[in-house]
């Protein structure tokens, strides 16, 4: 599978990897001065998966994105368990059912 390896100046490489998505967030709070990035991914179980989550970064670091194919992903900091399925669907019928009244959908 397709998946990003990360590296932060010389510290070992992540490599986050997994079935569906991986996204790579990088957020720079401009009065605050902090920078920080996240990784995370979504598997087909419609679980949230963290590689990193909010790690700060300095002034000078550097931060290399390298597009990998992978069988082997870093072990996870975090899994969260997301609806199923089954709700999901749910949710999806519902607020269909509700645009179909109020003619927005057809």
């Amino acid at each position: 599978m397709k998946g990003l390896e990360i590296q932060i100046n010389d510290e070992a490489p992540i490599v986050a990897a997994t079935d569906r998505k991986v996204i790579f967030l990088s957020s720079y709070v401009y009065g605050n001065d902090t920078a920080d990035i996240s990784v995370i991914g979504f598997n087909h179980f419609y679980q949230t998966i963290y590689w990193l989550q909010g790690r700060g970064l300095q002034i000078g670091d550097k931060v290399k994105i390298k597009v990998v194919e992978t069988d082997n992903a870093t072990k996870q900091v975090e899994r969260v368990m997301e609806k199923n399925r089954e709700e999901l669907e749910k949710i999806y019928e519902s607020t269909k059912s509700y645009l179909q009244k109020e003619g927005v959908l057809i």
